[in-house]
């Protein structure tokens, strides 16, 4: 196993990761409930977004990925699990808590991605509602002392092989080290896999569209390390 940052050579292969392993989280099949009837949205959004969390462009964000050889020659090691990082308090230290990320995901949507045809857009502003929500009620604590992990994803075929906990680990480390705490949304798969890690559970938030029985529960959870007393002076 080897983990590294992306580079822009990556960019297609994290994006068939992404494709293929995160149908299996009810928020992303409730988001893009139409991804089979319009794959090339699906696929072109997708790929831009990923182009955009790996670019040096926005620099608050890395994506690390996990490559493994299995049977093959290790120059043909392919990527089975990546992950997203949001590390946006590393520039809020520097340039103060007003200091605003540049956002891939907004500049996706700007770009065309508010109208791709694989998604439900209500769905999608119901998810922000209830993460904006959980913002507020649960992550307002830390103040800009947090790192967050977006993403997540491994290949059905190499999950229970450690490698998604590799990378989950790899953030505690850094939580640990740089005195902040970590949090991220749980998908019912990863929920347990958190809580064994030592991440500890703050509470659910439901995005639901007014008038519609569908939802998705979000689980918001947080790792403090034994360095959470560290506070950080403007």
């Amino acid at each position: 196993m080897l983990i590294r940052e992306a580079t822009p050579t990556d960019i297609d292969q994290v994006t068939s990761v992404l494709q293929t392993a995160l149908p299996g989280d009810p928020s992303w099949r409730y988001r893009y409930p139409y991804r089979d009837q319009y794959p090339s949205d699906h696929h072109k959004y997708n790929r831009e977004m990923i182009a955009r969390f790996i670019s040096p462009d926005y620099k608050d964000w890395l994506v690390l990925v996990v490559e493994s050889a299995d049977e093959a020659p290790p120059q043909k090691a392919k990527i089975v699990s990546f992950s997203v990082w949001d590390l946006t308090y590393v520039n809020k230290r520097i340039h103060g808590r007003s200091y605003e990320p540049r956002l891939p995901s907004k500049d996706t949507a700007e770009a065309g991605g508010s109208t791709r045809k694989d998604a439900n857009h209500a769905h999608i502003a119901a998810s922000i509602g209830a993460i904006t929500r959980a913002r507020k009620e649960y992550f307002e604590v830390f103040q800009s002392h947090r790192m967050h992990l977006q993403w997540l994803a491994t290949l059905p075929d190499y999950c229970r092989r450690g490698f998604g906990s590799a990378l989950v680990r790899w953030g505690m480390d850094r939580a640990a080290r740089d005195g902040v705490a970590l949090t991220l949304v749980a998908s019912p798969q990863g929920f347990e896999l958190y809580r064994k890690l030592g991440f500890r559970y703050l509470g659910d938030q439901m995005a639901k569209v007014q008038g519609e029985e569908e939802c998705v529960v979000m689980r918001f959870m947080v790792f403090e390390s034994e360095a959470k007393g560290f506070c950080y002076k403007f």
